[in-house]
């Protein structure tokens, strides 16, 4: 959720909110307001994606 390429630039203030709200504690992640775009997961993590040339 750090990583931002000009597509998240939109909702980062929105993600930054509900980051704050989740480390103060009281919510999961997936109660969260995140977009679920934003959030990593298996198939994302298995891509192959790097950001090295």
């Amino acid at each position: 959720m750090a990583g931002f390429n000009g597509g998240g630039m939109a909702t980062v203030f929105k993600i930054a909110k509900e980051m704050a709200r989740l480390v103060q504690g009281g919510q999961k992640l997936e109660d969260t307001g995140i977009p679920k775009i934003s959030m990593a997961n298996q198939e994302s993590l298995e891509c192959g994606f790097s950001s090295q040339p």
